[in-house]
């Protein structure tokens, strides 16, 4: 049987007549199948039922819309370009001002700070200051210049990570974030941990000075009296033993900072423009 189209359609041709037709003794008339037409007084269910309605395709939707399963139709002379995908890969930033700006005050804060304490401070109040004077003075500065110092390494670090996305790393710009990383943990053990440690050994030995008639002389060298006290108080050469070593561990974390540091200056100013 081949297929037919009502008149005025390609390929049209004449409407069969139903099935079981007045030759065939059909109960059906031609009026009840209907005509194949595409009129408004089409009757029964003619070729317009027959046919996909307008949104079947598509799951009830319009071809061309934004959840529909066809593309729009092309027109003559157009190409069918595809849309580009979003791009999720990180991009290299240029920092902001603010950003900078807050990662030279935090840098230059520590730097000139452990500069400060470390050759300076502590060499003109030993020189100038009773011993027990000088002791009481850093057991209360050097809790805030531990902590202050390692929350300047803390944000350098989240400043520079935050500038640097890890994919687009190169190895000059992961060593500097190492660096940045070693500094945070050597502050942060001076500052919880040997520097406390320091302080409180300190103070203990400060007590047994002061039961012996000791820690009113002045200068770094002037230590005579100290060993022999060190000689014939077990106690005491227990806690002098304790205070070098806690004191040692918090000189090399200090000097780690202050080389961690050094090197991230250098690598701010090879990478100035200008001055």
């Amino acid at each position: 049987m081949s297929a037919c189209f009502p008149q005025g359609l390609p390929g049209g041709c004449s409407v069969p007549p139903p099935p079981g037709g007045a030759g065939q003794g059909g109960s059906q008339s031609r009026s009840e199948w209907g005509t194949l037409g595409w009129g408004s007084g089409v009757r029964g269910p003619g070729l317009r039922s027959l046919l996909p309605g307008p949104g079947a395709r598509s799951g009830g939707r319009e071809p061309g819309s934004l959840n529909s399963q066809w593309p729009l139709p092309v027109q003559a002379g157009q190409i069918a370009r595809p849309r580009p995908l979003r791009s999720t890969m990180p991009t290299d930033v240029e920092p902001s001002v603010l950003a900078k700006t807050l990662h030279l005050v935090f840098l230059s804060t520590f730097w000139g700070m452990q500069i400060w304490v470390t050759f300076i401070s502590g060499f003109v109040m030993g020189g100038n200051l009773p011993h027990h004077t000088l002791g009481f003075i850093q057991s209360r500065l050097f809790p805030y210049y531990f902590h202050i110092g390692s929350a300047c390494a803390f944000f350098n670090l989240i400043i520079f990570a935050m500038c640097h996305p890890r994919e687009l790393l190169n190895d000059e710009e992961t060593t500097q974030l190492i660096v940045f990383f070693v500094c945070v943990i050597v502050s942060a053990l001076n500052a919880q941990w040997f520097g406390q440690m320091t302080s409180d050994i300190m103070t203990d030995m400060h007590l047994l000075e002061q039961s012996y008639g000791l820690g009113q002389d002045i200068g770094l060298f002037s230590r005579k009296s100290y060993t022999q006290l060190r000689e014939s108080n077990p106690k005491y050469q227990q806690l002098s033993g304790q205070l070098n070593r806690y004191r040692l561990l918090s000189s090399l974390c200090n000097v780690g900072c202050l080389a961690c540091n050094g090197f991230s200056l250098y690598h701010m100013a090879t990478h100035l423009s200008t001055l």
